[in-house]
């Protein structure tokens, strides 16, 4: 009986051991967005309120933090940001620059949809304009347009946990509750 005891203790302490490794380079794979582009973030976060765990699922979504992707549709960058949102044609492959204007770009349609529901939000700087308005107002959140917002939130979610604790911090003052669907 001491045998099985003794072999199910290790058994359990090697389950446990293998699990936290897992859960680390889950970690990793999670939040692989650059230390210097994770500061500049935090930086965003300062200057416009806006949170970095966002940004940096943003960028991670948009980009997967490569900084000179260019889109098939003239999108530049980390945050994929249009060349029409660069009226002064700043380096849109410079990470601080990218990101600044990404954020502004953000903000934008914050203020143009006067929401904070980053669920909207989100679906307009993904470019679905009327349609997200439309589905948004219909609560239809399982149309083709919800699929980023929800990515982005999710994975926002995820980073403020590895970031900040179980709690995490994203949540306070966002509205969350349809990334879900």
């Amino acid at each position: 009986m001491k045998k099985i005891g003794k072999s199910l203790v290790v058994l359990i302490l090697g389950v446990v051991f293998f699990l936290g490794d897992s859960m680390e380079l889950q970690a990793e794979e999670i939040l692989y967005c650059p230390q210097e582009y994770i500061d500049i973030c935090d930086e965003m976060q300062e200057k416009y309120g806006v949170s970095s765990s966002l940004l940096i699922a943003i960028i991670q979504c948009e980009s997967g933090c490569q900084p000179t992707i260019k889109s098939n549709h003239g999108a530049v960058g980390l945050m994929q940001v249009m060349p029409v949102n660069n009226p002064k044609k700043l380096d849109l492959t410079d990470p601080r620059t990218n990101i600044e204007l990404g954020t502004q770009v953000l903000l934008k349609w914050k203020d143009e949809a006067e929401t904070d529901d980053l669920y909207l939000v989100l679906a307009l700087y993904n470019g679905w304009g009327d349609t997200a308005y439309k589905k948004y107002n219909k609560e239809q959140w399982n149309h083709k347009c919800f699929k980023y917002p929800k990515k982005v939130l999710n994975l926002s979610w995820k980073i403020d946990q590895i970031r900040y604790g179980e709690q995490g911090r994203f949540v306070d003052g966002n509205k969350y509750k349809k990334s879900n669907n």
